[in-house]
């Protein structure tokens, strides 16, 4: 049997194409029951995919229905966020939503969301040899969806990939919804959770935070940087996510584990209150989040104000400032 190397998990091959390759049909599917393959969708082929984070698994079903989209398809919307390496919840990758400039139907054998639109040439790219809706169209298109909290983490990250803050969404049929993305697009949130809880906490009716405070003791030396800021109340704000517990930052999670420690108690003995809340809090209990964000500030508000001094990005100093305290 010819080798699999060929087909790697981030690249997908058609079944004529295989087969022209010297693989039969036969030995495709001895390939995909040993798990050396994986079927992206019908007839396409390549390697075992199941194991990759769900964008990753997103991204090979796109690359492998391109083969089927004709002249006037352009990969779009969440699944363009993907292509562009913009961070996605895995809830919005269930279909490969494509633009067509005619007739709007699915592509056989794996679902497709279809819709239409005329597109101008600078708001196609080709990544990976795909057409694509360009970075400046793509958050266009989100920002007018009824995801805001998924919409400002595209528009976040598309900022901080090099977009120009003048390609901000306006205008089009949901020019209320592209507005107040524009209004609060920012990229100094740094990570999807940071995004979708800023959105939450607009949406809540909440105090709005400062972004990334560095607190500065008495001697200049860093007790740590927050997420978030509530200057007036003193609280610090932090959305935990797992992925610096895994070691995936170069750290072993008992380490990471033991510098969070050290870092939240350095924060609070300055006089700061500490809040700290997960996804599974903002996406699937609000009111439960508004409430714990709520004790906090009451908390704080009640507490003589931290001895800490504080930067924030619209300071100089938080851009040049070096952890030796120079």
């Amino acid at each position: 049997m010819r080798s699999h190397a060929s087909m790697n998990k981030y690249r997908s091959t058609g079944r004529a194409d295989a087969n022209r390759q010297g693989f039969s049909d036969r030995s495709l599917r001895t390939s995909v029951s040993r798990g050396e393959l994986a079927k992206i969708r019908r007839g396409a082929y390549g390697g075992p995919i199941e194991q990759l984070p769900p964008a990753s698994q997103h991204r090979a079903l796109v690359v492998a229905t391109a083969r089927e989209l004709g002249p006037s398809t352009v990969i779009s919307d969440w699944s363009a966020a993907v292509m562009h390496g913009l961070p996605v919840h895995v809830s919005l990758l269930t279909q490969v939503r494509v633009i067509r400039s005619g007739t709007c139907s699915n592509v056989a054998g794996r679902p497709t969301l279809a819709r239409k639109a005329n597109l101008q040439p600078h708001e196609v790219v080709l990544i990976d040899g795909v057409p694509c809706t360009s970075l400046a169209r793509t958050v266009f298109d989100l920002a007018g969806t009824d995801h805001f909290p998924d919409a400002l983490a595209i528009a976040d990250a598309a900022l901080r990939a090099g977009m120009s803050a003048d390609d901000l969404p306006v205008g089009g049929r949901a020019s209320a919804r592209r507005a107040l993305v524009t209004e609060h697009a920012n990229p100094f949130r740094e990570s999807y959770l940071e995004s979708y809880s800023f959105a939450r906490l607009i949406q809540l009716g909440m105090p709005l935070p400062e972004l990334q405070p560095k607190l500065l003791g008495a001697t200049g030396l860093l007790l740590g940087r927050g997420d978030f800021l509530w200057r007036d109340q003193g609280v610090i704000g932090e959305v935990d996510g797992l992925t610096k517990y895994t070691g995936a930052y170069g750290k072993s999670p008992e380490q990471t584990i033991s510098d969070e420690k050290n870092r939240h108690q350095n924060i609070e003995f300055d006089g700061w209150v500490v809040v700290r809340w997960g996804f599974a809090l903002m996406r699937g209990h609000q009111r439960g989040f508004a409430d714990r964000i709520q004790a906090a500030l009451a908390r704080g508000a009640a507490l003589p104000a931290p001895r800490s001094r504080i930067l924030t990005p619209d300071d100089p100093e938080w851009h040049e400032w070096h952890p030796s305290g120079r």
